[in-house]
């Protein structure tokens, strides 16, 4: 088995600025790459409060060198999911192994 079966798209904003002259993030135009990973799927709640909507909740692992920030965005078969929190590059002694991210997806 691959230890990275998955084709995934890395996004990261580019930056512009609003009307106060602020720098803000743009995922109107994101820099994107393609990358091979790992998604597993970790939990998932639905949420009944006047809608339907469900949390899905997953990690990804990467390559350790896999440029992913906790501003970053995952697309992995048809869906964007976001990146909660700082990245984990993980090292086995004194060698970087791999990087983990946990993902989350709302949709409703």
């Amino acid at each position: 088995m691959k230890r990275f079966p998955h084709q995934l798209v890395v996004l990261n904003p580019t930056t512009t600025e609003d009307r106060y002259s602020n720098t803000i993030d743009d995922w109107d135009s994101p820099a994107s790459f393609r990358e091979c990973g790992d998604v597993q799927q970790m939990s998932a709640t639905e949420l009944i409060d006047g809608r339907t909507a469900t949390v899905d909740d997953w990690r990804v692992f990467l390559s350790c060198d896999t440029k992913v920030t906790a501003r970053s965005r995952i697309r992995w078969n048809g869906a964007t999911y976001e990146v909660m929190g700082t990245p984990n590059r993980l090292a086995y002694g004194s060698n970087l192994d791999h990087t983990e991210a946990r993902l989350k997806r709302v949709e409703g």
